[in-house]
């Protein structure tokens, strides 16, 4: 009976060890599996960021931030860092200022913010820019060329007809778009509601202007200064309609 019972926990044993071995190889083989995976799904986003080519593209006008399109570029662009290029071309303001382009063989530096975009949002902005892929084109509104960066290459706009008009001195879009007021007596009402709920702040100009554009279908408006607006609202001596603000 002791014999027995000696080859009994001797069997035991033995099956413990077997378990332990399959249950270790059994880990073992999981690990691996999982490490194969991995790698497999690493080779795949590695091959897709070699198929999704990226561009660097320089903007200066109102898809900038604090810009009126700047929206447009937000889904799938990285912004990279702003610059002021060489004083060597001139930026200019079309249809009541709606739209920018910029010329070579100017005597102005230009604010340029840098991003990092998909070729699907490099196609939305040639579209934008009425450029169809051709630098002969003559019906393009726009040329993309490459200009050198502290960031590197990148990808800019330049306007493609005659321009016979003054450029905008300081190159910087946002801030002259946030120096001027547009006004038509059909939107006098909005701005005068503005001056009265944000006398503090004065104006903010950003949310005048897209309920201005939201307002109007007018085409081209004539257009005054900051100040000039400023005391067109708050001047007594322009006898404001008092019904604007109620």
């Amino acid at each position: 009976m002791a014999r027995r019972g000696v080859h009994k926990n001797k069997d035991k044993r033995l099956n413990a060890e077997y378990k332990a071995q399959v249950e270790q190889r059994l880990s073992a083989r999981a690990e691996r599996k999982a490490i194969k995976q991995e790698q497999r799904r690493q080779a795949k986003r590695e091959k897709k960021q070699k198929v999704e080519k990226r561009h660097l593209v320089g903007i200066y006008d109102h898809m900038r931030m604090g810009g009126r399109q700047h929206i447009n570029l937000t889904a799938d662009a990285r912004y990279v860092g702003t610059y002021h290029t060489e004083p060597i071309y001139n930026l200019y303001g079309f249809e009541g200022d709606s739209y920018a382009g910029i010329k070579k063989n100017g005597n102005n530096s230009i604010v340029i913010e840098v991003y990092e975009i998909s070729e699907d949002i490099l196609e939305d902005l040639d579209s934008h820019n009425s450029y169809d892929g051709s630098q002969q084109d003559e019906q393009n509104l726009y040329l993309r060329e490459k200009i050198k960066s502290p960031y590197g290459e990148i990808l800019v706009y330049f306007y493609n007809n005659y321009v016979n008009m003054e450029a905008i001195p300081n190159g910087d879009w946002i801030d002259y778009i946030k120096t001027k007021v547009t006004i038509q007596p059909n939107n006098e009402k909005l701005l005068n509601k503005y001056a009265q709920h944000n006398l503090e702040l004065k104006l903010k100009l950003d949310k005048v202007e897209k309920e201005l554009e939201e307002e109007g279908e007018y085409g081209p408006i004539p257009t005054i200064s900051y100040a000039e607006a400023m005391n067109t609202i708050f001047n007594k001596s322009h006898d404001i309609d008092r019904e604007c603000m109620d």
